[in-house]
């Protein structure tokens, strides 16, 4: 949902998004859209997929902090806003394994509201 959520905003909005991690101009609005398209596309297969997507969503997100890490040594002016970014990544990769504990292996698809209600009525009805 996290991915959903962000990539929504960095696609309908890239230049609010940078003004709000504090980018000295909006030269980079195109790389925000292709961001927010890949958290779109991540978390559409999120959903179509489940579970079996959450190692290369870990990957990707320890990937993009990474290289957003790199940014903020190499280009002291997007300091701020790459560091930002690499927070974030590691944040919804922080979801992804707190999300991995809660379903290990029940195979609940992450992001799918039915299977998640259907797992929670099969409880209460138990004895």
């Amino acid at each position: 949902m996290a991915r959903l959520v962000l990539g929504t905003v960095c696609l309908a909005a890239p230049d609010r998004v940078l003004h709000a991690v504090g980018s000295p101009d909006a030269r980079p609005v195109p790389i925000v859209r292709i961001l927010g398209g890949r958290l779109v596309l991540q978390a559409g297969l999120d959903v179509a997929l489940g579970a079996r997507t959450r190692g290369v969503d870990v990957a990707v997100e320890l990937a993009h902090a990474a290289s957003m890490v790199l940014v903020a040594a190499l280009r002291p002016a997007r300091r701020r806003p790459a560091l930002l970014s690499a927070a974030v990544a590691t944040g919804i990769v922080a979801l992804d394994l707190v999300e991995e504990h809660r379903w290990p292996k029940q195979g609940v698809p992450r992001g799918c509201v039915s299977a998640r209600r259907e797992s929670t009525r099969a409880v209460r009805l138990s004895p």
